[in-house]
């Protein structure tokens, strides 16, 4: 289980996709990241079970979150 605060961040890479990377620069891959969430600079809170998966990406560890929060507004 892993928790804590990070931003939402969109990539362009491989048709696209959201990651988080948290406070601590760790870098997460949320496989069930709700649709209103995905807002690119979106600060959250989260927790979720890290997950063994292979993407196409190659980016971050998938994590397979079990709560998640806006704290504010996206930087513009």
């Amino acid at each position: 289980m892993v928790s804590g605060l990070g931003t939402i961040r969109h990539f362009a890479l491989e048709g696209g996709f959201y990651g988080i990377i948290a406070d601590d620069g760790s870098k997460y891959l949320p496989v069930n990241l709700p649709s209103q969430f995905k807002v690119d600079s979106l600060r959250v809170e989260f927790k979720g079970t890290v997950e063994g998966c292979i993407t196409v990406v190659m980016w971050g560890e998938c994590i397979r979150l079990s709560y998640i929060r806006r704290l504010y507004r996206a930087i513009e």
